[in-house]
């Protein structure tokens, strides 16, 4: 499970650990199947980054603890969280002012995607555990605008342990939305762990409007794309196909892991009707918390030899997960909430103009900015962009 979602992560804003299976035999003796993966230290982010790996802090809150321990740097690191943490828990994010200096603590796009990841998979194994983030230590100790985003000294999320996930704990219809901002806990609840400690940020956050509507159109984009049902379920295929040949001797040497091949297949297909099922469960989270109106689709046309549109972050282009035909794409978002697109056209193309069909008025508009919001009707929205 922590293996598939860090390769539907793989390209998102947030650090993942490279891994693939194994067998392992001692003298010639079958020994299990294990995950060869990379280990997250100072070595792991001075090879990502190019950095001095001397100068990375790594924080993890494990354990139901509240606050984090030093797994990477020095004991005085956890000065400048304690700042960060302090700040958060003195400041409402409603105050743009505040906010806009919450950006200089944390990457914002990073932090989305993260908690995304670990509330979509339904893990309940965090946030009080397994909480792992990282920094590079600046020259000033603090924010440095002018640097390279990696060396910006602001804090980043990084994936870790997601065994908890799609379906072990809990099934497709777990609340994690809730759990991630719980505020009423410390340490251990019920079968997960979450704290008003380790939540506090990502509340916090989504005070902040401009920050809750990027996080629900960030969650949609990437249940359209990185966790749309056929994306994930073409995952767990291509790691069952990885394993499956060595199911019987793990069964047989570690029945207390899988029982037997029959067992296993039923947690696989498990997994697959979380997939099928998982994004229905969260848009109905996301709307009850947020006060949203109905699902409607987005509809996307354009000439893909000339160009492509992208939404929000998110390109619609064949390389993308989750989009098999760029020049004819759906998606799913609330009706009402607010959509960036933009027409990228290509080499010996240019834009011509959008053309913006709200289904339930019947009406169209034409654009000819390449870059537009465009408002969700209530019965789903058509755009195509043109290109010459």
């Amino acid at each position: 499970r922590d293996a598939l979602m860090q390769e539907l992560v793989s390209d998102l804003n947030v650090d993942t650990q490279a891994a693939r299976p194994c067998v392992a035999f001692v003298n010639g003796e079958f020994w299990g199947i294990y995950n060869i993966r990379e280990r997250y230290d100072d070595h792991y982010f001075a090879n990502h980054y190019d950095i001095d790996g001397d100068r990375v802090t790594v924080l993890e809150i494990a354990s139901g603890n509240s606050t984090p321990e030093v797994s990477e740097g020095e004991e005085s690191d956890l000065e400048y969280y304690e700042e960060m943490w302090n700040f958060f828990n003195d400041h409402s994010m409603a105050d743009e002012s505040s906010y806009q200096k919450a950006l200089e603590y944390v990457d914002i796009d990073n932090l989305m995607d993260y908690h995304i990841a670990n509330i979509y998979s339904a893990n309940t194994d965090w946030p009080a555990n397994n909480n792992v983030f990282w920094r590079y230590r600046t020259e000033n100790g603090g924010y440095d605008g002018g640097a390279e985003w990696y060396k910006d000294g602001r804090y980043r999320w990084i994936i870790k342990d997601m065994d908890w996930g799609f379906g072990l704990m809990s099934d497709q219809t777990n609340d994690t939305l809730s759990h991630a901002l719980n505020e009423s806990s410390s340490g251990r609840r019920g079968n997960g762990f979450t704290s008003s400690q380790s939540t506090l940020i990502f509340r916090r956050l989504l005070e902040n409007q401009g920050f809750q509507a990027g996080f629900i159109n960030r969650f949609c984009d990437v249940m359209n794309t990185n966790y749309n049902a056929g994306t994930v379920a073409e995952a767990i295929s291509n790691w069952k196909s990885e394993i499956e040949p060595a199911i019987d001797e793990q069964a047989n040497r570690y029945p207390g892991s899988v029982p037997g091949r029959e067992s296993w297949e039923a947690a696989v297909d498990k997994m697959v009707r979380f997939a099928q099922e998982r994004a229905g469960s969260m848009e109905c989270y996301l709307q009850q918390r947020f006060s949203l109106s109905n699902v409607v689709d987005v509809t996307l046309f354009t000439d893909s030899e000339a160009g492509f549109i992208r939404i929000n972050d998110t390109d619609i282009t064949e390389e993308t997960k989750g989009v098999s035909d760029a020049s004819s794409w759906s998606g799913r978002y609330f009706a009402g909430t607010a959509q960036r697109l933009r027409a990228e056209a290509k080499d010996g193309h240019g834009f011509v103009k959008f053309v913006v069909t709200d289904l339930a008025e019947g009406t169209t508009v034409e654009y000819r900015d390449p870059a537009i919001e465009v408002t969700l009707g209530s019965a789903g929205t058509k755009v195509e962009a043109v290109f010459e």
